[in-house]
């Protein structure tokens, strides 16, 4: 249904226009008629003047006032014309409708004074004698010597044209009006004829620029606006194609994008944001909105910023590697930024390409460092190996005592270099990728495990005359690697052995944490760990005291295997310290390899873990 307010819009402005046509028709109209009456008016007094003229000459001469006035009533009723006689002195010597004596002079009259100069005078106004609108034609007489010695007016009212006037106004108007009202009508009807496909198209068009590409322009049968329905119906469908294509490339281009571990950032000249993915707001710790805003407003890192400007001022393919530091953390971060093109290929911005290397640079520093350490634990040993063999050539045969001191000191240090040997074999074959992926975990319990662990290290602490307590244990299924968890237990127990005053006790315990954790606890009361030990104790090689580890016959690796042993079982090593207190090592398992007994089967129950200030453990 065609809406009223577009198909009445233009009937105001047409029917403003006409009336305006009219208005101009009728002034024009109006106004020659009045000049055509006018002139007639004009020509037949001047006619009448001329013939009143005549006569009167022929009277003038011995004619008195009286004779004059009479001769003018007498004259002016056959005529039906007003008539006047005016002399020299502007004197009214006759007047055929009105009272000469009550008549003021008529010299000061326009037309009087042309006639007086020989002239044809005419006038038109209102007359105060008469009370309406005259039309005067005043003509000279002439009696003696060809001088004007008086002057005959006629007169005749002008209301019959101004009444014949109102009578053609009227039918002008109403003609006007008449042709006005069929035009409005006639131009209705068209518009309505036009407008009804134009508003179709409209509406269509409407939904098509709204997003349903799937709408179509009703065609009419015949006429120019079916080839423009049509065309909007072609357009629309090629449209509907185009954007398809550029969804589905915008959707392969964000899915490749965004499955990418680099940050991608595309910048105008002016280095605002125009696009970004994911990885690039984790990579730049971006909080708000960042489309539409300045590489500098959104991100705190004014390198990255200082690198986009060169790239807009050199205009060349850029990449380097940048350090920077976020929150007291130092990051490093491998940026590549190329130059975008436009369709014209006119540079219109920058497309940035950030890449996090700071674990790369972590473990290119932890492997020099592990090289170095690994190579300073096994010198050390080799080199007494190797002194004390030279030492034994010289000795052997000459002195048992010192050679048999000497093969002590050769297989000590042998045991070392196994030890270290088979703890950098056992790290490596923790760390192997995909290694958690591969396990198959067995089932056993609680205190199974823990007995096995102690028993492992019952020699040991008989030496050193160390009591092993391990009699607050929960009895809880579990499913682990009995062998690699029993290593980190023992691994746990060896180190609180070495590091245990003689006669000190031993606390091992586990205690279950409702339904979802398992917590292995093995305490110690020697001498504790300083804080600041605490953060590297599960490095590798890390020692609080490097001499006296090495000579309790520890590797440097013990702790470290036992971190990756949790990460293998998803769980975590902690350890709480205090100097002269001694510490506490502790490690948790989660629910998805503790699997714990139904109620009424437990043997002991679970034990305060005695939380000490953090501090550190000694190291293996």
């Amino acid at each position: 249904m065609l809406k009223p307010r577009y198909y009445f819009q233009g009937i105001p402005l047409l029917i403003f226009l006409l009336a305006l046509v009219l208005l101009v028709v009728i002034w024009i109209r109006s106004d020659s008629l009045s000049k055509n009456y006018m002139n007639m008016i004009r020509q037949d007094l001047t006619v009448r003047a001329m013939l009143v003229r005549t006569q009167i000459e022929e009277h003038m001469a011995d004619a008195n006032d009286e004779h004059i006035n009479q001769y003018c009533l007498a004259l002016g009723k056959t005529i039906g014309t007003r008539i006047t006689v005016i002399a020299r002195d502007g004197k009214v010597l006759g007047d055929s409708d009105h009272n000469i004596h009550d008549m003021v002079k008529h010299d000061t009259r326009p037309e009087i004074k042309m006639a007086f100069a020989g002239q044809t005078g005419t006038a038109t106004r209102f007359s105060a004698t008469l009370e309406e609108t005259m039309m005067y034609v005043a003509v000279p007489v002439r009696v003696r010597n060809n001088d004007v010695q008086y002057v005959v007016r006629v007169a005749e009212s002008v209301s019959a044209v101004t009444s014949t006037l109102q009578y053609a106004r009227r039918d002008i108007v109403l003609g006007g009006c008449i042709a006005a009202l069929f035009t409005a009508v006639l131009s209705l009807l068209i518009i309505w004829k036009v407008s009804m496909p134009i508003e179709d198209i409209r509406e269509s068009a409407e939904v098509i620029a709204a997003g349903n590409l799937d709408a179509r322009i009703p065609v009419p049968q015949r006429g120019d606006i079916k080839g423009l329905a049509e065309a909007i119906n072609d357009m629309a469908e090629q449209l509907k194609s185009r954007l398809q294509d550029l969804d589905r490339q915008k959707n392969e281009r964000d899915a490749i994008l965004s499955s990418l571990i680099e940050g991608v950032i595309a910048l105008d000249s002016e280095l605002e944001i125009i696009w970004l993915n994911e990885p690039a707001v984790r990579l730049l710790n971006i909080t708000g909105p960042a489309i539409g805003h300045r590489l500098y407003e959104v991100q705190r890192h004014s390198k990255i910023a200082e690198f986009a400007e060169r790239i807009v001022k050199e205009k060349q393919i850029i990449q380097e590697e940048l350090s920077v530091n976020d929150v007291g953390k130092e990051l490093f971060f491998r940026l590549k930024g190329n130059l975008l093109h436009d369709a014209d290929h006119e540079t219109i911005g920058v497309l940035l390409v950030i890449s996090d290397i700071t674990e790369i640079k972590k473990l290119e520093n932890f492997r020099k460092d592990f090289i170095a350490n690994v190579s300073h634990e096994i010198r050390t040993p080799l080199t007494a190996i190797r002194g004390a063999v030279e030492t034994l050539q010289e000795t052997i045969g000459t002195d048992p005592a010192m050679a048999a001191k000497l093969m002590d000191m050769i297989t000590r240090h042998t045991d070392r270099l196994n030890a270290l040997g088979e703890d950098i074999l056992c790290l490596s074959s923790l760390e192997r990728e995909g290694l958690r992926e591969e396990f198959t975990f067995d089932h056993t319990t609680v205190p199974e495990l823990i007995q096995a662990a102690v028993s492992l290290c019952r020699h040991k602490a008989d030496e050193k005359n160390i009591a092993l307590i391990s009699d607050k244990v929960c009895d809880a299924g579990l499913d682990c690697d009995r062998q690699l968890m029993e290593q980190a237990v023992t691994n746990l127990i060896d180190n609180a052995i070495k590091y245990s005053d003689p006669q000190s006790p031993v606390e091992i315990t586990a205690e279950c944490v409702g339904d979802t954790q398992l917590k292995i606890g093995v305490r110690d009361h020697g001498p504790g760990i300083p804080a600041k030990h605490l953060p590297r104790l599960f490095e590798r090689f890390y020692r609080v005291d490097k001499a006296r580890s090495r000579k309790l016959g520890g590797t440097g690796l013990g702790l470290a295997i036992v971190k990756h042993i949790m990460y293998l079982h998803r769980g975590t090593a902690e350890v709480e310290s205090e100097v002269g207190k001694g510490s506490l090592f502790t490690l948790t398992l989660p629910l998805r390899q503790a699997r714990i007994r139904p109620p009424g089967t437990a043997t002991a129950t679970t034990v305060n873990m005695l939380p000490q200030t953090p501090t550190d453990a000694p190291s293996a």
